[in-house]
This record gives structure tokens, sequence and C-alpha cells, in this order.
């Protein structure tokens, strides 16, 4: 450890040296890429790190800086070439295309995209690989040939060293896990995609064998402080690469409310934290600055708080302290028995409540109203799977996969409210909690996502297409094939498998839910008609005709979780005659793809309503400089990634960002969370951080709910 922390005085002298932009390189890398250049080189050249974590924040050219260092640091042994990247399934093509365009070709630098069917037909074993300067596999993939590689062997119970045993005796020998496979730089993208220590795509990371490893990640830690051990488990840094360790000296002293720990014990954990990232981490924002000049010479981006007031004779307000209240009152009689199979569900919904309340109260009343109705998902995913065809597969789901579905219902309160209680219930696609009602399972394997993600996911991750036209992908968590068109939400998943209603049955209820949500949809509209402006909307929309009635052709994007609140808030600005567009999940990729084409034609268009969930990431909207956030999400990561797609390479005016949010409520106390969050994460490298942050756990139910 001490020969480790020596190397932090080494950065601080250095890291204001710069490299050349290689001579390979089609491009010229700005002043900040040639620094981060400088800084990736020294530490390959330290022997004690040899890798790092570039954290760079997203548009600064991460990629670019990554493929820099292949190029000047390129290996002289034609044994031991091969740079492997392993990123998301979306980003491999990207990766293709970056360096194709930014290297030249005298380069000669032979790139390989390996897939589970191209790689199994061209590439078995790892002399064949290691032909290649530049092999791009995904995590999923990678995973995959790990477990045939280590097949009916727990890797949790066993160390690389008895996993390298294993390599010379298995069937299937992966030309990635082989006793003589090394790579000679393997770099992690979106890294954070490993931060959960037990999944396989985490551990096949680990094991891999480099001369040299990096992680790319904007955000490295988003939640807690136990995300950043994967990072540098796969990094081999010692001694915190050893778990043990990280728990006992970081892990455990950083827990909220441990007893036996006192603030001087956390201060020096956390102190730990700052020291081993210094050395190892470079993280640089879009407001950084060199020589005094910003890094990237964006607009200026401005945040206003909005700060809405319900006053108390009013009845929206009223409508709200009464839903806290009784809330409240059920929240803590479900603590009380502990969160168990079905309170941790409930307890979701009644926040989800609380949430839309501070938008307008119709919300709720459209909520309660319709749950226990929509039980074979939304519009979308109705196209795709009819309720009869869900039912069909609930009913061939082998006997086990419904054991392990409910097993995880049954857990998904964590037990007890523990730190880890938060991701049981938590949509592997967007990173949301959901409830029962928008949980959505794939067939044959069992496994899930909310109904909100399932064409993103299919958009994200085909692999192909069946006769018909079917998308098909791989299930981020098994990677058995699955097809669009074999889903099974879970209402249904319950009735044919927990309740055992028979097809007929089954049919009766889906008519009786379909002609009851039909007469809802009527009464809401008719209602709708004469409704009243809830104070935050009231202040929504004075925002929007401010705007632009300074500029009428400036452009304005509405971000809410809620999509109910855009069927709700539509009715208001037609009845202003202003027009809008509408972008969400339930929505086809076509459909979604017009909409932004729309946009940025249609100069009378110049309202977009996304779904936080639809548009927050792989978005550019420069022509938007206006971004209003109706409602706080639990990660500030998810809004700052909402707020990049107007803000970013492309913008030509300077960007306002207005949160609207409502004093005294639900609201301020996720703020108080996201604040932890970031926190967290930021001061990590910061000599005023805090020390420690907890998730959506026990502790943090009663702090949400007043108690």
């Amino acid at each position: 450890l001490r020969s480790f922390l020596e190397s932090i005085k080494t950065i601080e002298d250095s890291i204001e040296g710069e490299s050349n932009t290689p001579e390979d390189l089609t491009v010229n890398l700005l002043k900040h890429q040639r620094l981060g250049l400088h800084w990736l080189e020294l530490n390959e050249n330290d022997e004690k790190k040899k890798g790092g974590i570039l954290a760079d924040a997203m548009g600064l050219g991460k990629t670019v800086q990554a493929i820099s260092l292949m190029l000047s640091r390129r290996s002289k042994d034609d044994d031991l070439k091969t740079n492997l990247i392993v990123c998301p399934v979306a980003m491999m093509r990207q990766w293709e295309s970056e360096i194709e365009t930014k290297v030249k070709e005298s380069a000669d630098m032979k790139v390989f995209l390996y897939t589970s069917t191209n790689g199994k037909a061209r590439l078995q074993t790892f002399k064949q690989l290691a032909k290649f300067d530049v092999v791009i596999v995904s995590f999923q993939t990678l995973a995959s040939e790990m477990k045939k590689h280590i097949h009916g062997y727990d890797l949790g119970e066993m160390g690389i060293r008895r996993i390298n045993e294993l390599k010379a005796r298995n069937s299937h020998i992966s030309p990635f896990f082989a006793k003589e496979s090394k790579f000679y730089r393997t770099i992690l993208d979106e890294a954070h995609f490993i931060k959960n220590k037990l999944t396989k795509a985490s551990l096949a990371c680990h094991i891999l064998e480099s001369e040299y490893r990096w992680c790319l990640s904007g955000t490295p830690m988003q939640n807690n402080i136990d995300e950043i051990f994967p990072l540098i488990r796969f990094l081999r840094i010692k001694p915190y690469c050893f778990e043990d360790k990280f728990r006992t000296d970081i892990s455990i002293p950083l827990k909220p409310k441990n007893e036996n720990y006192d603030e001087m014990d956390r201060q020096k954990a956390m102190q730990r934290v700052r020291i081993m990232l210094k050395a190892l981490l470079l993280k640089r924002s879009k407001d950084s600055k060199i020589d005094g000049e910003p890094i990237l010479k964006l607009p200026e981006k401005s945040v206003v708080v909005e700060d809405v007031i319900m006053e108390p004779t009013d009845p929206e307000n009223i409508f709200y302290r009464h839903l806290e209240g009784k809330s409240a009152i059920q929240v803590e009689k479900m603590l009380q028995k502990g969160l168990a199979k079905g309170n941790y569900s409930s307890i979701l919904t009644l926040l989800l409540r609380l949430r839309q309340a501070c938008l307008h109260s119709e919300l709720v009343r459209i909520g309660e109203r319709k749950q226990g109705f929509t039980f074979d998902g939304d519009g979308n995913l109705r196209k795709k799977a009819t309720w009869d065809s869900m039912y069909q597969f609930a009913s061939d789901l082998k006997p086990e996969v419904v054991r392990r579905i409910n097993s995880a219902e049954a857990q998904q309160g964590g037990g007890g409210g523990g730190d880890d209680s938060s991701d049981k219930f938590t949509c592997p696609i967007c990173i949301d909690s959901i409830t029962d009602q928008d949980w959505c399972i794939f067939y044959p394997c069992g496994h899930g996502l909310c109904t909100e993600c399932v064409d993103n996911f299919f958009e994200t991750f085909q692999e192909g297409e069946s006769n018909n036209g079917i998308r098909v992908a791989k299930c981020t968590q098994c990677r058995l094939q699955v097809k669009e068109t074999h889903m099974i939400t879970y209402p249904i998943f319950d009735n044919v498998c927990n309740k055992k209603l028979s097809k007929a049955a089954v049919g009766l209820l889906y008519e009786k839910n379909t002609k009851e949500l039909a007469k809802i949809n009527k009464e809401i509209d008719s209602e709708l008609v004469g409704l009243k402006l809830s104070p935050k909307l009231e202040r929504a929309l004075e925002l929007i005709k401010k705007i632009q009635s300074n500029d009428s052709s400036e452009k304005i994007i509405l971000f809410s979780q809620f999509t109910t609140l855009f069927d709700v808030f539509q009715k208001f600005l037609n009845k202003e005659n202003i027009e809008s567009l509408r972008y969400d999940g339930s929505m086809t990729s076509d459909a979604r793809n017009d909409v932004i084409k729309e946009f940025y034609k249609n100069s009378s268009k110049n309202l977009l309503l996304i779904s936080l969930k639809a548009g927050n990431v792989g978005l550019t909207l420069t022509c938007a400089n206006h971004v209003i956030i109706m409602d706080p999400f639990w990660n500030p990561y998810v809004e700052e990634q909402a707020q990049d797609r107007a803000h970013r390479i492309g913008q030509q005016k300077p960007v306002t960002i207005y949160r609207l949010l409502v004093g005294g409520t639900v609201e301020d106390r996720i703020m108080e969370l996201q604040r932890k969050k970031k926190e967290l994460v930021e001061s990590a490298l910061d000599e005023k951080g805090i020390k420690s942050v907890g998730g959506l756990g026990r502790n943090e139910i009663e702090f949400l709910f007043n108690l």
C-alpha cells in the first residue's frame, strides 16, 4: 500500500506535461486530450498501476484518448499485441467506426468485432485472436464465454489461481480465457457496467489476463462506494482489489448508521478512497479549465430552480397533505411488519402517488383508477404480445423459472431494509425502482425489465430478426435469446402461475378490464375538460409562454417521469394553442425517430414532451436551448444526462435548465437523496467530502414519507 501511495506524487508533479498527437491519428487532439494521453502513458509506465480510470464527462473524448494510447504505446511484440475492448453491445459498431475514421490506413490496425455468432465460426483459439491489433467484444458475450469455459463451477468461491488451473481441463476452451490467453491492453468502456461484483460480466472482466488495464466511465460511482470495488478488482490495484481489505478499510466504515465506527473512522475511510482514486482516476468536466480557459467552449448553461408554492387553502395542497398523512400511516404499519413480499411494491406505489401529487392531483386519481386494470402492458407492448400469447408463455414457463421469479419477488424488499433493498426492484435498463404492475418478464428465461424499457431494450440490443420481422435480442442477465413478442407482464404471470386461473378465466378478466379501462379513459377525457391547473403546471405554462413570447423560434424540451402528465398537460397546451410533440417509451422506435425529425424541421412545433426514461441518453437535441425538468429523479446523473441532450457539442445558444420543485413535499426529500448520492461520488476526490450515503433502504423510506 505504501508503495502504491508513493506514486501519487508522480501524478501531481507530471500531470502538467502533455503528449503530441500520435502520427497515425487522422485528427488533432485538443489540449485536454493531449494532457489526458500524457496521463494515460504515465500510468502505464508505472509498474504499480499499469492502468487506471479515465472518468472524463461525456463529450470530452474518452474514446479518442484511448485510441491515441493504443497508437502511442503500440506493442513491439507480435505475440502480445492485442488490445481488447469490452463494451455494451450498442457501442461495438461505434468503436469500430471510431478506429476506422480516426486511425490512418497506413497504421494497418487490424480490428475484429467478436460476437456470439461470428466469433465461434472464425476465432476459436487465442492464437487466432492474437493476429488482430484490436478485438471488440460485448460484456454479455464475454460473460457467456466465461460461463461456457468454466462450466459447473462456483466462481464466487474461486480465486484467479484456481480458475487458471481449470482453464486447461475444460471441454470448451474460450479464446478469452485459455491458459495462454493474455492481452496487451484491456479497456472496459462504460466500465460502470461491472459495478455489481456478482454478475458474470464483472467476474469475466476480473479474470481476464492483460498487461495493461483501463476503465472508461463518466460515472464510475452512482449510488454507493461499493460500486467502485469491481473496477479496482479488475484493475488489480493492491491491496484494495482484495474484497476483505476493501470492506474492512473502506466499505464497512462508510455504511450508514454503523455504530461500530465513529466519525474519525469514517473520515479515515473516505480519505483512503480519495487518495486511491487520486492516483488512479482522471476526471474532467465540460467546466474544467486549462490555462484559465474551459476545455470545451460550449455556450453557457444556467440552472434555475423554480420554487413552486402550494398555498395552504389550495385544493392541490389539501389533497397532497391528506395523501401524505394517509400514506405515512400505511408505510409505518408495513415497516413494522418488515419489507416482506408485496410490501416493498406497495411502498413504491405510495411513493409514486406522492410524486405524482406534486405535479397534479389528477395523476393520482388516474393512477388509482387504472391500477389493477392494465395487466397486459402499455400500447406498444400490446401490439407485440397479446394477452392470450402471454397466457401461453406463462403456462409454458418451467417450474424452476416460476420459483425463481416468485423467490425474487418475495425478496424484493431486501428482507428487512438493508442497503441492497433498492436493487431488488430495479429495471436493468433504466435503473429505476419498479412495481409489480410495471414488471415485464422474458419468456423462457424469466428475467425482466420495466414495460416502458421493452422497446428501448430491443432497439439497443437487437442481434437479428426472425422470418416475420420480429426483433431478437439476448437477455442482459442470462444471454438466452428472446423475441419482442415473447413477453409476459407480471399481472398475467401472477394470474396464471400463482392464482392458477384458467385461460377462459384470464380471457374474461382481460375482457372485463379492457371494457373498464375504456370506460375510465372516456371518463378521464371528460373530466379533463373542466380541470384546473395545479400550481406546478401553471408555472410550467407560464415559463413556456414567456420563452415563446421572447423568441417564438426557440425550442423547449420538457422532461417528466410520468407520461400521464403529458396526457393532462397537453389538454391545457391545446387550450392555449401551443403545439407540442411527444416522445415516450410506449411509441415505436420509428415513431420516436419521426418525432425528433419533426422537432428539428418544423418551426411551429417548438415544444417536445419527453419521458425521462426514453430520452435521457442517446439523443442529440441541440436545436433546443431551454430544458424544463418537471419532477426530480432518484439518480442525479440521469437528470444531468437529460440536460446534456441540449447542452453538448453543436449547441449554438446559451442553455437554460428550469427545475420545478414544490417545497415542503416529498420532492424536497428526493432532492436531499440526490445531493447525498452526488456528494458521495464527488467527495472521493474532494477534501471536504461527506462520509457516507445510503440507498433506498428502510431509513430512506422513513425519510421520504416524513416519518
